[in-house]
């Protein structure tokens, strides 16, 4: 056995398949199957390593590495993060003395507002339903109807820059005591940029930090000292079919990323879409086979196209 691929050879492919599809059915709602591994696995030609096998063991220890959010767990985030609002309310708000904690918190949501972060058509409008029926609030806190609040809420999945939700804040005609940036996941980055932002609070579950970012020295993905010529070569394969499939992918802002949006490393994807600071292997649909799903953006009206005999 070649000393330099020992670590990779132990590798065992048949087990990693039985293992991923086994956390498929019990934590992923059962995504991801036998044959859709294999038309992901078909990617990898052997054409960086040299070897296909090595190339497919290295993929799938990736995968198996994936961080999944089904429906369920997108529903109790909403949750956790209506719940850390509130607690940050009761924390610093001012309220009439004798009020009980119901009460002060029936005057929290008499006065706020709750928003999606960008476009309707984007993520944050997508969760708003998850998070208004989980935590069973009225439609009347989702409509803008005043001209001032004692809360604006904007809701997010992912924040990495902290830019979209600055670029609001510089934007908004509603005013607000107080404004909440609620979102999944947060980088330190966006933690950082947002947190000298005057009357706007970040408040998020999950930090994305070095340990999220696949190929970091303190990855959670490559943790032992053997695993550290498994790692190397598996980022040298994800540079490699990453430049490729992003020199001819079709948003251009990719181009220079092939290892997610400004490289950012991360291995997350959520029932209803993966994010593109994700590793471009798993999400690509451009001369490339996916294996968990990324609606990307389509700027201006779009195409649409029908077969001829659809609707015969």
């Amino acid at each position: 056995m070649n000393d330099e691929w020992k670590d990779v050879d132990k590798l065992n492919k048949e087990e990693f398949i039985d293992l991923i599809e086994k956390t498929s059915i019990v934590a992923w709602e059962e995504q991801i199957k036998e044959r859709k591994i294999l038309n992901w696995l078909s990617n990898f030609t052997g054409e960086c390593l040299g070897d296909v096998d090595r190339e497919h063991k290295l993929a799938l220890w990736l995968l198996l590495n994936f961080t999944f959010y089904t429906m369920n767990d997108v529903k109790k985030l909403c949750r956790e993060l209506f719940q850390l609002f509130l607690r940050e309310e009761l924390r610093t708000g001012e309220f009439e003395e004798g009020l009980d904690r119901n009460k002060k918190i029936e005057k929290i949501l008499e006065d706020t507002c709750f928003v999606p972060l960008g476009n309707p058509s984007e993520s944050g409008a997508r969760i708003l339903y998850d998070f208004r029926t989980e935590n069973k609030l009225g439609k009347d806190l989702f409509e803008i109807k005043q001209d001032k609040y004692r809360c604006l809420v904007l809701i997010d999945d992912v924040t990495i820059s902290g830019s979209q939700a600055l670029r609001y804040m510089k934007n908004c005609s509603v005013q607000a005591d107080k404004v909440y940036f609620l979102v999944f996941m947060a980088s330190p980055t966006a933690i950082e940029n947002i947190k000298d932002c005057k009357n706007l609070k970040l408040i998020y579950s999950i930090l994305l930090d070095s340990r999220t970012a696949c190929f970091s020295d303190d990855s959670f993905v490559f943790q032992g000292k053997r695993e550290k010529g498994i790692r190397e070569k598996a980022l040298k394969m994800c540079r490699y079919y990453g430049d490729k499939i992003m020199s001819v992918f079709s948003d251009p802002y990719m181009k220079e990323y092939p290892l997610g949006y400004h490289n950012d490393q991360q291995m997350v994807g959520f029932y209803y879409n993966t994010p593109d600071n994700t590793i471009p292997i798993f999400w690509c649909e451009e001369n490339w086979k996916s294996i968990f799903l990324r609606h990307s953006k389509i700027y201006g009206k779009g195409k649409v196209e029908f077969d001829d005999d659809q609707f015969i």
